[in-house]
């Protein structure tokens, strides 16, 4: 917990390294991921920055947990597993 604003703030730094590689690919590209991309892109943002200045065991955990589960939506969602 003493050092979640560099964990949480380079978890932020990431996000944006990704979104801007991903725009760089292309217009295109960018907007092939839908709506959904810059809503994660926003609220990764968001709750990295609340993670990173709140010691809250139980939203570090619930953010844990739903991160997990969006992450394995994503993934599975984008290899075609769930259809």
């Amino acid at each position: 917990m003493s050092r979640r604003r560099w964990f949480f703030g380079l978890l932020a730094i990431s996000i944006v390294f990704d979104a801007v590689d991903t725009f760089l690919k292309g217009r295109q590209y960018f907007a092939g991921f839908g709506l959904e991309y810059p809503l994660h892109i926003g609220g990764y943002l968001a709750l990295a920055g609340v993670a990173a200045y709140t010691a809250n065991r139980r939203f570090h955990a619930g953010l844990a947990a739903a991160n997990l589960v969006c992450q394995l939506s994503w993934i599975l969602r984008s290899l075609d597993v769930l259809s």
